[in-house]
C-alpha cells in the first residue's frame, strides 16, 4: 500500500474504525470515512484532526450504509475526490441483544440493514470499481458472535453470520479479477460500542473468558485489518480470522 491508494471504510468516525483509518493514514494512503455521522464524538479527535500528522489524505462522506443512493453517492466522491478506489472495508454496525422471541421486529431490520444490507450495498457499487485495479481488497468486520453465537445475541450473531459467509462468496467470485476478499473477527474491543451497548457484567465475562485477560484494543484490530488490505496479504483470500486474545480457542 502506498499514497496511490485509497480506502473506503464504513463506520469510520470512531471506535474500531477510526483505529483502520488511521492506520492506512500511517502509510500513506488516502482514506474516504463514510459514516451515518455528520459530525465526530466530542470527547474524541476527529479523523480529519488524526491525519494533520500522517501522511495521507482524508475525507469525511456522511453514508447512511442502509440507503442505496447514499452509498452510491459515496462511491462517486471517492472516484471524484481520489480517481480510484483500491479498498473497502466494511465496519459500520449495530448490535441490539435478546434471544429471538425477545428481539423485536424493529430492532431485527434495523440490525438486518446495516450489519448485512449495509455490506451488500457497499459491495455492490464498490466492487465494480475495485475490480478496475490490478490488485485490490475487501476487508469485512464480523464478529465472535457470527461464527459461534451466543446467548441473547439472536439479531447481532443471524447478521454477522452472514457477514462472514458474504466474505467467502465475495472471495470466491472476484479472485479471478485480482480482488482478494477476508474478514476481521474483533474479541472483546474496549470501543464506545461495548461499554455503551453490551448487558452489565459483559466486560467481567469478556476479560474472565479471554486467555490474554484482557480487552482487546481498537488499534490491535486495526492493524491486523491493514495487514489483510495490503500486498503482504497477497494469497491470503476467504479467511475468516479472529483477532480475540485466545477467546475462540477455549
Amino acid at each position: 500500500m502506498s499514497a496511490d491508494h485509497t480506502a473506503v471504510v464504513t463506520g469510520g468516525a470512531s471506535g474500531i474504525g477510526r483505529e483502520i483509518c488511521r492506520a492506512f493514514g500511517e502509510v500513506g494512503v488516502n482514506v474516504v470515512v463514510a459514516d451515518v455521522r455528520e459530525e465526530p464524538y466530542e470527547d474524541v479527535p476527529s479523523v480529519a484532526d488524526l491525519f494533520e500528522s500522517l501522511d495521507g489524505e482524508v475525507v469525511h462522506v456522511q453514508t447512511d450504509v442502509t440507503d442505496e443512493e447514499t452509498v452510491d453517492s459515496m462511491f462517486e466522491s471517492a472516484v471524484q475526490r481520489f480517481g480510484h478506489v483500491d479498498i473497502l472495508v466494511n465496519n459500520a454496525g449495530i448490535a441490539r441483544f435478546g434471544s429471538v422471541t425477545e428481539t423485536s421486529t424493529e430492532d431485527w431490520h434495523a440490525e438486518l440493514a446495516v450489519n448485512l444490507t449495509g455490506v451488500f450495498y457497499c459491495c455492490k457499487h464498490g466492487v465494480p470499481l475495485l475490480t478496475r485495479n490490478e490488485h485490490s481488497a475487501i476487508v469485512n468486520i464480523s464478529s465472535l458472535y457470527g461464527i459461534r453465537g451466543g446467548v441473547g445475541n439472536f439479531g447481532y450473531s443471524v447478521t454477522k453470520g452472514g457477514v462472514a459467509a458474504a466474505t467467502k462468496q465475495l472471495a470466491a467470485d472476484f479472485a479471478a479479477d485480482g480482488l482478494r476478499t477476508n474478514a476481521v473477527v474483533p474479541g472483546f474491543i474496549d470501543t464506545r460500542m461495548f461499554h455503551e451497548d453490551t448487558p452489565d457484567g459483559t466486560e467481567q465475562y469478556a476479560v474472565r473468558h479471554t486467555p490474554q485477560n484482557r480487552l482487546g484494543d481498537p488499534v490491535e484490530v486495526a492493524r491486523v485489518v491493514r495487514f489483510l488490505a495490503s500486498d503482504n496479504a497477497s494469497f491470503v483470500n476467504g479467511q475468516i480470522l479472529p483477532v480475540d486474545g485466545g477467546f475462540t480457542v477455549i
